[in-house]
Formats: structure tokens, C-alpha cells, sequence
């Protein structure tokens, strides 16, 4: 034997027998029911030994303990990637569906005009002159985009966190984290225009992202129910559900963060997306729950608009306020009021109808 095919056998040797001690009670439970030949073969060939590979007879990744990772839409986007994994779409649209934001029947990245309803023979724009109107609601919206930069949202995430660690939440959550779609306006015969880029920069996408949620569970110890205020209050449960037609009110890191989460069936509402709490077993949802709503108001000052916000925060017993006012001259925010009064069961009242 040359000394490559010598070096190349004794690193096999190496390997395999690294792979064996990775786990000896899993090793020695394999060889309970198999030779120690066939614990430490590799028949799919995907580099993970027959003793420790979950999948043995189907080539996966290590990290997913020799699974492949499952394609539930069969988009040929493994879940893993897909940002709307139970709904079959496109891989340049990272696995969901392309959008048709007019409702036109065109595609929006075929349709020239996205948020005006056209025809195919004017590539998706419409017949109407509404392109002035068009133009003032897209000023709009990009001087609402621009506002909002100016102002540094996540300097109010520790303020929140702190208040909502002291206080004494009795129950499940609800999160009510969907904002109000900013919407131009025209003449009646034409529509009204939507923009859904402003979604990025809602005051609760940035409040309400990935990180802070998962922070407020770590902060309050209850499990966490995201919620739709339109739904919510237009006599709906206001839960979300996968891939949801309220997700339309929030933007692409909310979706694929809710997507991700844990999923309660309920008998009337189905499969429920929520936040869990380790070690707080979910059986039924509960007669009332919590709340934390983020109202936002403000001022003029100086021919300039001041943002104030509000959050309403609820328990079994007991309503809190605490309003902030933004700060710009110190891109911080200032806590301008406070306050808390017995709960009288009103809003648990209007909450427990809704969702009933």
C-alpha cells in the first residue's frame, strides 16, 4: 500500500471512529438492534452515520440531524428558505407567491402600473388620467417614508421593556402589532392608491420586529398571541394565522417571524400562530387576556409634527397608560405622562366578545 492510499485509510478510520464517540449512548443504543457495521455506515451518503442520521435511507444536512429539510409547498423552496412555506410561489420571490398589490390580474412585476387596477394592453396602467393623482399620493407616501427615518424608533424599545417587566401580567397576551395602511387619495373614478413599501417603515414595523417580541416574551413569562387591530375590533378574532390576509398590514420580517412561530389549534379558529413561553403549557386559550396596543398621536411644534406615543397596557386588574413624545433635537424619547386605574373588566369584556 502507497502512502496516500495509507493516509486516505487511516483518516477514514479517524473519521469513523470520531463520529462513533460523538454520542456513545446513542451509539450503544444502535447497537442494541445492529451489527456496529451497519451504526456506522452511510448509505445516503450524506456524511452522517447510521446511528446518529434521523433519516438514514434519505441524503440530508448534518445540522438537521441527516434530514433534508422538508418543502410543505412543494415550490421547490425548502422551508428552511421560504418565507411563505406553506404557500407554493416563486424562488426569486424567496418562496412566496409575486404579488398582485392592484388586484388586476397582472402580476406586479409584469405590471408597469402595481398599485393602479389596468388592463394587459396598457401593461397593467389604466385607461383613466389617473396619473396626476397618481403622482400627488406617491409624494405622500415618500414624505411619509422620509419622516419616519428621521425619527430613531429603537431608542423606545428599552423604555418599553422596562415598564412591561414591572408589571404583573395574569394572563396570555394580546400583541396588537398591525398598523394602519398609508393610503393616497384621488377623485372617485380613480382607485385608491396603496403603497406597500411604507409598510418598512410603520412605526409598529419598527417597534414591533423580530427582536423586541422576543424580548417581551423573555420580559413578561406569558405566552404571546400577535393580533390584528383591524380584525380585532371589526368583530373578527384578530389572530394570526399562517400566511394570513392580515400579514398584508405588516411587513416581509413580521410575516416570516410570525410564519416561524409556534402554532396553537383551537376548535373555532384554527391554528393559531403565537410566541410560547418554555415550561407554560397551552390547553385552551384563555377566558381574558392581557393586552398591549401602541396608540400614536402628536403635535405640531415649530411647523414641525412631534410623534407621541402611547401604550395601553392591560392586565386582569389593572390598565396602564405611559405616553412618550419624541425628542428630536436629542433623537430620543421623553415619558410625558403615566398612569393606571382599576381594570372594571370593559375592555377584557369588549375582548372576550370579540373572540368568542
Amino acid at each position: 500500500m502507497n502512502r496516500k492510499a495509507a493516509f486516505i485509510l487511516l483518516f477514514a478510520i479517524n473519521i469513523s471512529f470520531a463520529q462513533e464517540t460523538l454520542d456513545k449512548v446513542a451509539f450503544r443504543k444502535c447497537r442494541k438492534e445492529f451489527s456496529k457495521k451497519i451504526c456506522l455506515s452511510d448509505d445516503d451518503k450524506d456524511g452522517q452515520l447510521f446511528y446518529l442520521d434521523q433519516c438514514p435511507t434519505d441524503a440530508g444536512l448534518l445540522e438537521n440531524n441527516g434530514c433534508p429539510y422538508p418543502d410543505t409547498d412543494g415550490d421547490e423552496v425548502i422551508d428552511n428558505d421560504d418565507a411563505c412555506p406553506t404557500v407554493a410561489g416563486s424562488s426569486e420571490n424567496n418562496g412566496c407567491p409575486w404579488p398582485d398589490t392592484d388586484g388586476d390580474g397582472i402580476l406586479d412585476k409584469d405590471d408597469a402600473c402595481p398599485t393602479i387596477p389596468g388592463i394587459r394592453e396598457k401593461n397593467g396602467c389604466s385607461e383613466k388620467k389617473c396619473s396626476k393623482n397618481y403622482e400627488i399620493a406617491r409624494k405622500e407616501a415618500d414624505d411619509y417614508i422620509n419622516f419616519q427615518k428621521e425619527i430613531n424608533y429603537k431608542s423606545l424599545q428599552k423604555p418599553v421593556l422596562e415598564i412591561l417587566k414591572k408589571i404583573k401580567f395574569d394572563s396570555a397576551v394580546l400583541l396588537i402589532i398591525n398598523p394602519n395602511i398609508f393610503e393616497g387619495h384621488g377623485p372617485s373614478e380613480c382607485p385608491a392608491f396603496e403603497f406597500p413599501e411604507t409598510l418598512n417603515y410603520t412605526t409598529e414595523s419598527y417597534i414591533w420586529n423580530a427582536e423586541m417580541l422576543r424580548n417581551i416574551l423573555i420580559a413578561i413569562k406569558q405566552n404571546i398571541f400577535p393580533a390584528s387591530n383591524n380584525s380585532l375590533f371589526w368583530g373578527d378574532n384578530g389572530f394570526y394565522k399562517e400566511n394570513d390576509e392580515e400579514f398584508g398590514k405588516l411587513n416581509r420580517e413580521q410575516i416570516t417571524f410570525i410564519n416561524k412561530l409556534a402554532t396553537f389549534y383551537d376548535p373555532k379558529y384554527g391554528k393559531i400562530k403565537y410566541l410560547k413561553i418554555k415550561n407554560k403549557k397551552l390547553s385552551k386559550l384563555p377566558d381574558n387576556f392581557n393586552r398591549i396596543i401602541l396608540e400614536e398621536n402628536g403635535n405640531i411644534e415649530n411647523k414641525k409634527f412631534h410623534p407621541e406615543i402611547t401604550f395601553v397596557i392591560s392586565t386582569n386588574t389593572t390598565i396602564y397608560n405611559y405616553t412618550f413624545k419624541y425628542i428630536f433635537e436629542t433623537t430620543s424619547w421623553s415619558m410625558i405622562a403615566e398612569g393606571s386605574y382599576k381594570n372594571e373588566n370593559t375592555t377584557n369584556n369588549i375582548l372576550k366578545k370579540a373572540i368568542k
